[in-house]
């Protein structure tokens, strides 16, 4: 569990002001002086919750980036939503201008009109060094199934790497090979 009480609270307003218990979608991140960390710092800070190890300065730097809000019922029992995604997500970005958590935020979203569109809006993102975007069909209802109404678009990079080293396991695999350490050609990368 998420040990601020503030994200805790912020995220009971949300069944308060909708009336009824809500299921919220999206990615917790880590954020320190309003930069996201790399997936690997964040998970292993949000980790950290489920082991009664977080801080309550790691606690206060989780954001949760929400995109879209389902009823309780239609997610767990009927597993289904008659309600187009552009309604949720406006009802989702009411709901979190009403609450003012700076934990809670609504991811961004831009309307197109073609996939040049989507794909440039992709590629600016990948320059910021995340993952790409999501296309969805604001028209789609929402269903417990993957959903042929959205498209994610991302990059895929090739590169070659040399090993330039090795990392001994950890925990029940000490004394065995944990990781190999690869470098790019230019030495820029490092993985």
């Amino acid at each position: 569990e998420i040990p601020s009480k503030d994200f805790h609270d912020s995220l009971q307003k949300f069944e308060t002001l909708n009336g009824g218990p809500v299921v919220l979608d999206g990615e917790l991140l880590v954020s320190f002086n309003g930069k996201i960390q790399e997936r690997r710092i964040g998970n292993g800070i949000i980790n950290k919750a489920s082991k009664g190890t977080m801080s309550a300065a790691e606690a206060k730097s989780i954001v949760f980036d929400m995109w879209d809000i389902v009823d309780a019922d239609d997610y767990f029992i009927n597993q289904k939503s008659n309600t187009p995604y552009s309604e949720r997500f406006k009802k989702l970005s009411e709901l979190t201008q009403k609450i003012e958590s700076t934990q809670l935020r609504v991811i961004e979203s831009t309307v197109v009109n073609s996939f040049e569109e989507a794909n440039a809006i992709a590629k600016k993102y990948m320059s910021l060094m995340l993952e790409g975007a999501i296309v969805k069909n604001f028209n789609t209802k929402w269903s417990y199934t993957r959903s042929k109404e959205q498209i994610k678009i991302k990059g895929v990079h090739q590169n070659e790497m040399i090993v330039v080293g090795v990392a001994e396991g950890k925990g029940r695999n000490v004394g065995k090979l944990g990781a190999l350490e690869c470098e790019s050609n230019c030495g820029k990368i490092r993985v």
